[in-house]
């Protein structure tokens, strides 16, 4: 009887030493409370968390004009939080310079379109111009800082891209520039202000990089001088070739 009394009371023993055990070692009921490291470089953050017995790691970055540079901006878990000691606790800071992007190509596509395609590629939409134009609610152009820059071009991420987008021919008609011997940058420069826009450009077969298409010269254009004036918001078609023999440079 003693024996089986001192077997149970070995075991009840041994199940409390177990469990009290188990709390000790797992710091059972010890919280810390999660700083905010919200504003603060990483050197902070590591005296922060050696006071507080507690790891840090930098899991991603990301560019805020509202934060400092090499701040932290973001924390998981948040402020306030119990942790147990140990506990690492995952941070995001603030990068130096904003994520770089392509610029996507715009022109043809409608306003809806191109303002999709502006979210995906991490861009915002700037000013939207509205010209006469045979196309309603295309996108004619696109500027950055009120200047043509070329689809693929490096900008950073959240960068303003300005619209030109059409509205419709209007009654009023204009006079037909003539851009034959142009060279692409000349002819768009002549139909700016014109209220008139640059449609498809034709590149001859001689034409075999960017180098070509900057020293290519119009040697055609549909609607022609010839037809005299057109709607304001017209498009004209352009081919453009380096052959020398098939354009005659003529200037009014």
């Amino acid at each position: 009887m003693l024996n089986l009394l001192g077997a149970i009371l070995l075991g009840i023993a041994v199940i409390y030493g177990t469990f009290f055990g188990i709390k000790i070692y797992t710091h059972h009921g010890e919280k810390i409370e999660v700083p905010d490291f919200t504003g603060l470089n990483l050197s902070m953050v590591k005296r922060v968390c050696n006071q507080n017995a507690i790891r840090y790691e930098v899991i991603d970055s990301v560019f805020s004009s509202a934060s400092y540079p090499g701040t932290v901006i973001d924390q998981n878990p948040k402020a306030g939080f119990n942790v147990k000691e140990n506990r690492t606790i995952f941070l995001t800071i603030c990068a130096h310079n904003p994520e770089q992007v392509q610029l996507p190509k715009l022109t043809d596509l409608s306003l809806r379109q191109a303002k999709a395609v502006l979210v995906n590629a991490g861009l915002v939409l700037g000013e939207i111009e509205y010209r006469p134009s045979e196309f309603i609610d295309l996108v004619l152009d696109q500027k950055v800082n009120g200047k043509n820059v070329i689809p693929g071009t490096i900008i950073y991420k959240g960068t303003p891209i300005d619209l030109i987008i059409g509205e419709g021919l209007s009654r009023e008609i204009i006079e037909i520039p003539n851009l034959l011997g142009l060279t692409l940058e000349e002819a768009r420069n002549r139909v700016l202000g014109t209220t008139l826009s640059i449609g498809a450009i034709v590149c001859g077969q001689n034409i075999q990089d960017e180098a070509d298409s900057l020293r290519a010269r119009v040697w055609r254009q549909l609607p022609g001088t010839e037809l005299g004036r057109v709607e304001k918001g017209t498009s004209i078609d352009i081919w453009i070739s380096v052959d020398v023999n098939k354009f005659v440079r003529t200037r009014k």
